[in-house]
Parts: C-alpha cells; sequence; structure tokens
C-alpha cells in the first residue's frame, strides 16, 4: 500500500505514524522491534565478513530508519529524527568511537546518473 493510499483511507493511523505514535491495533510491529531486528541481522552478517568488508542491506525506507537509529545506539521507539530513505537511494555507516554503534555518514543520498 502507498503511502498516498494509506493517507486517504486510514488518515488516524497514517497522522499517527508521521510522528512517530505507536500504531495500537493495525497489526504492526512496534518501531522498537522492527529497529532490534534490523540491527541483529547487520551486526550477525558484518560479524561474519573479514575486517574492511562492505555489507549491502536492503529493505523498505521505514525498516531503514528504524534500524540505522537503533545501529546508531537511539531508541527507535523515542526518537524520531532520521526519516525512511527514497527509493533507489542510500544510506551509509561506519565505524563508530562508541563499542555496539555504527555512524551515519550519510543518508539518503540519490543515485547521480553521468
Amino acid at each position: 500500500m502507498y503511502d498516498a493510499e494509506i493517507r486517504e483511507r486510514y488518515p488516524t493511523v497514517w497522522a499517527a505514524r508521521r510522528v512517530g505514535e505507536r500504531l495500537v491495533g493495525v497489526g504492526a510491529e512496534d518501531r522498537g522491534e522492527v529497529g532490534a531486528r534490523f540491527a541483529e541481522a547487520v551486526w550477525e552478517h558484518l560479524g561474519r565478513l573479514p575486517e574492511g568488508s562492505t555489507l549491502l542491506v536492503v529493505a523498505h525506507g521505514a525498516c531503514i530508519a528504524l534500524g540505522i537509529t537503533a545501529l546508531l545506539g537511539l531508541d527507535p521507539e523515542e526518537f524520531t529524527g532520521i526519516r525512511g530513505v527514497g527509493n533507489c537511494h542510500w544510506s551509509v555507516l561506519g565505524p563508530s568511537r562508541v563499542p555496539g554503534t555504527l555512524r551515519l555518514e550519510a543518508h539518503n543520498v540519490a543515485t547521480v546518473v553521468a
């Protein structure tokens, strides 16, 4: 379902989602659950790669935003400062000085066509 369709059919849910409120009674995972699941998968796969390797993760924009939030060491339930990425956009995370976290180096970068 597209954003415009959700806004039209479920305006209350759409408005709540836009400000980061919990979506109760609609069968959606909590923001924290999504962020934790995403971060756990990233850490698991990073642990399997040789030092200095790159991991590419593909997901829906909201999942990416919540996962990045968790990887930065922020609470996805409370922090709403990172939005999802646009179609065919990407974010770059790198090492952090804080153990158990990553650092956001770039976010929602558009593909450049030469």
